[in-house]
C-alpha cells in the first residue's frame, strides 16, 4: 500500500520521527504501537508488529515469543514471518 505521494518527516534532536496522520491511518497505527525498523537497501524500513507475540530466532530456530497470555496460531505466525522476510528479499 504504497502513497501515491510520499509526505516529507523530519527527525528531532532525540530522534524521533512522527508519522503522518494519513500513514497512522491506513496502517490502523495507534498511540503505543510497536514497530521495528530495519535498514533495506540503504532506506529505513519500519514494520507494524503484533501486539500478541513475535518470532524471534534463537541457536537458529525460530521461536515464539508471546507478550501476554493469549492464545495463537503458531503455524500462521510461522507462515506470516516467513512471507515477510520472502518480500523483504526481494525488495532489497
Amino acid at each position: 500500500m504504497n502513497s501515491p505521494i510520499a509526505p516529507a518527516i523530519s527527525m528531532d534532536a532525540s530522534g524521533r520521527l512522527v508519522l503522518p496522520k494519513a500513514v497512522r491511518d491506513q496502517l490502523h497505527l495507534k498511540a503505543g504501537a510497536r514497530l521495528t525498523a530495519e535498514v533495506v537497501g540503504g532506506r529505513i524500513e519500519l514494520t507494524p508488529q503484533d501486539d500478541d507475540c513475535e518470532i524471534v530466532v534463537k541457536d537458529g530456530m525460530p521461536v515464539i515469543r508471546f507478550r501476554r497470555n493469549v492464545k495463537v496460531d503458531a503455524a500462521a505466525a510461522v507462515r506470516e514471518d516467513r512471507e515477510e522476510q520472502a518480500n523483504r528479499a526481494l525488495r532489497r
